[in-house]
């Protein structure tokens, strides 16, 4: 979310979407939430939903907190 001149905040996407999204080198879907090391963090409800829906649908999505939770979500690639 940002601000506009004005101040009013505008959102961009859909709620819950992950921080990261892209194509996996085989063609499917990828969606990584990222998120501190220390274990502070917690995921919302939607951002939940939307991994749970993109690995539903045969994608790769999950939360990192280091470049190796990549390789893990990728499958160990």
């Amino acid at each position: 979310m940002l601000r506009d001149r004005r101040g009013i905040p505008v959102r961009f996407g859909k709620i819950g979407s992950a921080d990261i999204l892209g194509i996996a080198p085989d063609g499917r879907f990828l969606a990584i939430e990222v998120k501190r090391p220390d274990g502070s963090w917690k995921l919302q409800p939607a951002q939940e939903e939307f991994l749970a829906e993109i690995s539903k649908r045969g994608g790769y999505a999950g939360v990192a907190t280091c470049p190796e939770d990549v390789d893990l979500i990728l499958g160990g690639r």
